[in-house]
């Protein structure tokens, strides 16, 4: 009898996994993403890239911010800062209002996140 009611129990847990599979949660980036690269500070940058590629931005005032839609099948986000003098920006990357990578003022002024 003991033997029966593990084997019930197991045959259960097995059933409960399997369905877990079935149902698993969707893909938290199945839409297209609002994503928004910041360059952080005071003073101008020299340069701003962004990959997803735009268009270089030059001789840009900070703070400065762009906004871009990206599909789900775009998974390297960063952007590049390059600060004129001694000034040293920071930047930030939010992917749909939650910010996944971010580089202090005064910090590498390179933010990178791969989903």
């Amino acid at each position: 009898m003991h033997t029966k009611r593990l084997a019930r129990a197991g045959l259960s847990a097995l059933a409960i996994a399997t369905l877990s599979g079935v149902f698993a949660a969707p893909s938290a980036y199945a839409d297209n993403s609002t994503v928004t690269f910041e360059a952080l500070g005071s003073g101008t940058a020299m340069t701003i890239d962004t990959d997803p590629a735009v268009d270089r931005v030059y001789n840009a005032p900070l703070p400065w911010s762009r906004t871009v839609q990206a599909g789900p099948d775009v998974t390297l986000f960063q952007v590049v800062v390059v600060g004129s003098g001694t000034n040293t920006p920071g930047c930030r990357i939010s992917i749909n209002g939650h910010v996944v990578a971010e580089q202090p003022v005064g910090g590498s002024a390179h933010c990178i996140y791969s989903r």
